[in-house]
């Protein structure tokens, strides 16, 4: 990754912060998510529901619903998590 950049020796790295405590990783629903299904009329996953998915299902449920996303995987999503209008009480 750094080759490309090896006759650059000026441009320097930055540092990327980290967030420490990411919303996939939150015991409830994040707001974002509850927000962009219900604008959708797709099922609402509980906070049961959430803590069941894998951080990684939960991080791809956060980056189908984020603002401007066209959503078009979010229904897949939905339903090969078991989120869909059958799998949520």
């Amino acid at each position: 990754m750094l080759a490309p950049h090896a006759e650059l020796p000026d441009l320097g790295l930055e540092d990327i912060a980290v967030d420490s405590d990411p919303p996939w990783r939150s015991s409830t629903v994040p707001a974002d998510v509850v927000d962009t299904l219900s604008e959708l009329d797709l099922p609402i996953p509980t906070d049961v529901h959430w803590q069941a998915l894998s951080d990684l299902q939960r991080f791809v449920l956060i980056k189908l619903t984020r603002r401007g996303h066209k959503n078009a995987n979010l229904q897949a999503a939905l339903d090969e998590f078991g989120l869909n209008e059958d799998g949520i009480a």
